[in-house]
């Protein structure tokens, strides 16, 4: 009987396998036209997020010691 592992690995490579026979040539448009997209409006710009967490550097050695001291003692 078959393990857990090899059974991902063979159903991985049937997926592979199917997929190839099955994808067929890309569809070209014939008359070589290309489509522009031009949007129209005002774009907004996002902030992006520089901090993974909300607490500083300081902030997490003192949660990392309060933590320390309540397991440890």
């Amino acid at each position: 009987m078959l393990n857990v592992g090899t059974a991902f690995v063979l159903i991985f490579f049937t997926i592979i396998i199917i997929g190839a026979l099955t994808s067929g040539p890309e569809v070209k448009d014939p008359s070589g036209r290309v489509l522009v997209i031009d949007p129209e409006g005002t774009v907004v710009d996002q902030e992006v997020l520089t901090q993974i967490f909300c607490l500083t550097l300081s902030q997490t050695l003192q949660l990392i010691k309060f933590k320390q001291e309540i397991l440890y003692n």
